[in-house]
């Protein structure tokens, strides 16, 4: 079993990094539609993810990743999963008025 620092170093403390930016912002994303929180939350994970993966694979691997690379490791194949689950957040959100 890992932790610490050993995970935030490794190839998803991006996206742990990213959903500490997410958490900072999650209350204003309710009040917002349901693309504005589909692109918020795209910002705040992924792009601190991708970059940490990015980074990982380079002083680990020994890897400079192309864009297209990276997105088809950390970002095409978690789209739609995560798409339904923001649907899903964000209709209850509106239904309970959080």
């Amino acid at each position: 079993m890992s932790g610490g620092i050993e995970v935030l170093l490794g190839a998803n403390g991006g996206y742990l990094i990213g959903f500490i930016f997410l958490s900072y912002f999650i209350k204003d994303l309710s009040k917002i539609s349901v693309i504005g929180t589909t692109i918020a939350y795209f910002t705040c994970i992924y792009i601190p993810g991708l970059i940490g993966l990015a980074i990982y694979f380079y002083f680990n691997q020994g890897i400079l990743l192309s864009i297209s690379q990276l997105l088809m490791m950390g970002l095409i194949p978690f789209i739609i999963g995560d798409i339904i689950k923001i649907i899903a957040a964000s209709s209850l959100a509106k239904v309970f008025k959080i």
